[in-house]
């Protein structure tokens, strides 16, 4: 039984790596330079994650978990706070400097694409979990509304600015609701969410 992990070291490492993805991007994120920035030594970082997928996976299921459990008085609440848990900053790193490129890796390595189905299943719950509260029933697939909440965060260059990101978030959730009252024939997109 080897020592107990140092949560206070793993943090750190945690941290330069996510400050190492917003500067330089998964492509250019190297190990050895998490290891120098962070002040450890090697066996520290690879006594943890073998290489630095792992090591990124971790950050990505950590971005994006800690969204709220529905509870808003509406579907269309619940998906505006999703998608505002979803904005915090280490979650907007991980989705626009590693998930694109883990995505395209995945295209040829089915161990990382079970790896990011597993990751994505968490807020692909949180979001089934919201959708199963609409009144009326939506008949939407929930792997498609996270596909559209996380590649309409993904894609947006917001200005930063917090009224921005809110409108922006507005018009994603009322794409996926509206879209979805249209789909199953209801005249008034107010009827869901």
């Amino acid at each position: 039984m080897g020592r107990p992990r140092n949560a206070a070291m793993d943090e750190a490492i945690r941290q330069v790596t996510m400050g190492l993805l917003r500067e330089r991007g998964y492509g250019r994120l190297h190990l050895s330079d998490v290891i120098r920035r962070a002040g450890v030594s090697s066996a520290s970082v690879y006594r943890r994650w073998p290489s630095k997928r792992p090591l990124v996976l971790e950050l990505g299921r950590r971005a994006l978990a800690g969204a709220p459990a529905p509870a808003a008085p509406s579907v269309r609440q619940d998906l505006l706070e999703l998608l505002t848990a979803w904005s915090r900053p280490e979650a907007l790193v991980f989705l626009r400097s590693a998930l694109p490129a883990l995505i395209a890796e995945a295209a040829h390595d089915e161990d990382l694409a079970a790896g990011l189905r597993q990751l994505l299943a968490g807020p692909r719950d949180q979001v089934r979990a919201v959708l199963a509260r609409a009144e009326p029933e939506l008949a939407v697939d929930p792997g498609l509304v996270l596909d559209v909440l996380l590649g309409g965060l993904l894609g947006a260059q917001g200005t930063g600015d917090a009224d921005s990101a809110a409108a922006h978030h507005r018009a994603l959730v009322n794409l996926i609701l509206d879209g979805a009252a249209a789909a199953q024939g209801k005249r008034d997109p107010s009827e869901v969410g």
